[in-house]
Protein backbone atom coordinates (compact mmCIF):
# COMPACT_ATOMS: atom_id res chain seq x y z
CA UNK A 1 0.00 0.00 0.00
CA UNK A 2 3.15 2.16 0.72
CA UNK A 3 3.05 1.99 -3.46
CA UNK A 4 -0.02 3.41 -3.84
CA UNK A 5 0.07 6.14 -1.20
CA UNK A 6 3.50 7.24 -2.88
CA UNK A 7 1.76 7.04 -6.17
CA UNK A 8 -1.14 8.84 -4.85
CA UNK A 9 1.06 11.69 -3.48
CA UNK A 10 3.01 11.91 -6.43
CA UNK A 11 0.09 12.49 -8.72
CA UNK A 12 -1.25 15.27 -6.67
CA UNK A 13 2.02 16.55 -6.47
CA UNK A 14 1.89 16.79 -9.90
CA UNK A 15 -1.47 18.11 -10.66
CA UNK A 16 -0.43 20.81 -8.54
CA UNK A 17 2.45 21.76 -10.45
CA UNK A 18 -0.01 21.95 -13.83
CA UNK A 19 -1.90 24.09 -12.09
CA UNK A 20 1.56 26.83 -10.26
CA UNK A 21 2.62 26.72 -13.71
CA UNK A 22 -0.44 27.83 -15.32
CA UNK A 23 -0.53 25.07 -17.81
CA UNK A 24 -4.07 24.10 -16.38
CA UNK A 25 -6.57 26.00 -15.13
CA UNK A 26 -9.41 25.14 -12.66
CA UNK A 27 -11.66 24.12 -15.76
CA UNK A 28 -9.09 21.14 -16.52
CA UNK A 29 -9.35 19.68 -12.39
CA UNK A 30 -12.87 20.31 -12.79
CA UNK A 31 -13.03 17.41 -15.47
CA UNK A 32 -10.75 15.33 -12.89
CA UNK A 33 -12.97 15.61 -10.62
CA UNK A 34 -16.31 14.92 -12.46
CA UNK A 35 -14.65 11.73 -13.86
CA UNK A 36 -14.13 11.03 -10.00
CA UNK A 37 -17.63 11.86 -9.01
CA UNK A 38 -19.35 10.15 -12.05
CA UNK A 39 -17.58 6.94 -11.16
CA UNK A 40 -16.07 6.97 -14.81
CA UNK A 41 -12.98 4.65 -15.34
CA UNK A 42 -9.74 6.83 -15.49
CA UNK A 43 -9.43 5.87 -19.41
CA UNK A 44 -12.61 8.08 -19.42
CA UNK A 45 -11.13 11.72 -19.33
CA UNK A 46 -8.04 9.97 -21.65
CA UNK A 47 -9.70 9.17 -24.13
CA UNK A 48 -11.33 12.39 -24.42
CA UNK A 49 -7.57 14.56 -23.91
CA UNK A 50 -6.53 11.73 -26.88
CA UNK A 51 -8.97 12.79 -29.36
CA UNK A 52 -8.47 15.97 -28.33
CA UNK A 53 -4.65 15.16 -29.13
CA UNK A 54 -5.44 13.66 -32.40
CA UNK A 55 -7.11 16.82 -33.71
CA UNK A 56 -4.73 19.36 -32.23
CA UNK A 57 -2.02 17.43 -33.63
CA UNK A 58 -3.36 18.25 -37.40
CA UNK A 59 -4.09 21.73 -36.56
CA UNK A 60 -0.49 22.39 -35.34
CA UNK A 61 0.86 21.01 -38.93
CA UNK A 62 -1.12 23.72 -40.44
CA UNK A 63 0.66 25.78 -38.30
CA UNK A 64 3.86 24.76 -39.25
CA UNK A 65 2.46 25.45 -43.01
CA UNK A 66 1.75 28.77 -42.27
CA UNK A 67 5.05 29.65 -40.34
CA UNK A 68 6.64 27.91 -43.54
CA UNK A 69 5.16 29.83 -45.82
CA UNK A 70 4.84 33.29 -44.02
CA UNK A 71 1.08 32.89 -44.65
CA UNK A 72 -1.35 35.08 -42.29
CA UNK A 73 -4.86 34.56 -43.58
CA UNK A 74 -8.37 34.39 -41.74
CA UNK A 75 -8.63 31.00 -42.52
CA UNK A 76 -5.39 30.47 -40.00
CA UNK A 77 -7.28 33.22 -38.16
CA UNK A 78 -10.12 30.70 -37.49
CA UNK A 79 -8.16 27.64 -37.00
CA UNK A 80 -6.83 29.28 -33.99
CA UNK A 81 -9.75 30.57 -32.88
CA UNK A 82 -11.74 26.75 -32.85
CA UNK A 83 -7.62 25.62 -31.21
CA UNK A 84 -8.37 28.57 -28.04
CA UNK A 85 -12.20 26.94 -28.01
CA UNK A 86 -10.73 23.54 -27.69
CA UNK A 87 -8.24 24.40 -25.35
CA UNK A 88 -10.50 26.16 -23.12
CA UNK A 89 -12.49 23.15 -23.05
CA UNK A 90 -10.22 21.02 -20.95
CA UNK A 91 -8.81 23.88 -19.50
CA UNK A 92 -5.30 24.18 -21.43
CA UNK A 93 -4.55 27.88 -20.03
CA UNK A 94 -1.12 28.78 -21.42
CA UNK A 95 -2.23 27.69 -24.46
CA UNK A 96 -5.80 29.89 -24.83
CA UNK A 97 -3.63 32.80 -23.73
CA UNK A 98 -1.07 32.39 -26.15
CA UNK A 99 -4.15 31.96 -29.39
CA UNK A 100 -5.61 35.35 -27.92
CA UNK A 101 -2.39 37.08 -28.02
CA UNK A 102 -2.42 35.93 -32.03
CA UNK A 103 -5.87 36.80 -32.26
CA UNK A 104 -5.47 40.15 -30.65
CA UNK A 105 -2.38 40.11 -33.01
CA UNK A 106 -4.12 39.30 -36.40
CA UNK A 107 -7.20 41.96 -35.52
CA UNK A 108 -4.50 44.74 -35.63
CA UNK A 109 -3.43 43.75 -38.87
CA UNK A 110 0.40 42.58 -36.74
CA UNK A 111 0.96 39.61 -38.98
CA UNK A 112 4.25 39.29 -38.12
CA UNK A 113 3.06 39.05 -34.28
CA UNK A 114 0.82 36.08 -35.75
CA UNK A 115 4.02 34.34 -36.89
CA UNK A 116 5.55 34.83 -33.85
CA UNK A 117 2.62 33.30 -31.68
CA UNK A 118 2.40 30.06 -33.72
CA UNK A 119 5.75 28.62 -32.25
CA UNK A 120 5.34 29.82 -28.89
CA UNK A 121 1.45 28.12 -29.58
CA UNK A 122 2.73 25.02 -30.66
CA UNK A 123 5.42 24.90 -27.99
CA UNK A 124 3.26 25.60 -25.75
CA UNK A 125 0.80 22.55 -26.89
CA UNK A 126 3.75 20.66 -26.90
CA UNK A 127 4.47 20.90 -23.40
CA UNK A 128 0.89 20.39 -22.20
CA UNK A 129 0.22 17.42 -24.27
CA UNK A 130 3.58 15.81 -22.97
CA UNK A 131 2.55 16.79 -18.76
CA UNK A 132 -1.13 15.46 -19.17
CA UNK A 133 0.32 12.31 -21.17
CA UNK A 134 1.72 12.07 -17.49
CA UNK A 135 -1.27 12.36 -15.46
CA UNK A 136 -2.59 9.78 -17.36
CA UNK A 137 0.28 7.33 -16.73
CA UNK A 138 -0.31 8.02 -13.00
CA UNK A 139 -3.73 7.30 -13.09
CA UNK A 140 -2.69 4.01 -14.71
CA UNK A 141 -0.15 3.56 -12.45
CA UNK A 142 -2.52 3.92 -9.11
CA UNK A 143 -5.44 1.90 -10.66
CA UNK A 144 -3.05 -1.06 -11.58
CA UNK A 145 -1.45 -0.55 -8.09
CA UNK A 146 -4.75 -1.14 -6.53
CA UNK A 147 -5.49 2.57 -5.89
CA UNK A 148 -7.85 4.98 -6.60
CA UNK A 149 -7.48 8.40 -7.83
CA UNK A 150 -7.64 10.92 -5.51
CA UNK A 151 -8.72 14.50 -5.61
CA UNK A 152 -7.06 17.51 -5.85
CA UNK A 153 -8.79 19.33 -2.51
Amino acid sequence: MDDVNQLQSQYLDFLTSLLREGLVDVQFMQLLELESVAGAEPQFLSDIVNEFFDASDKIVHQFDIAIEHQQVDAILKDTVYKFRGTNVSIGAKKVTTLCLGFEDDYNTHNYEGCLQCLPQIKDEYHVLKNKLQTVFSLQQQIVSAGGSIPVLG
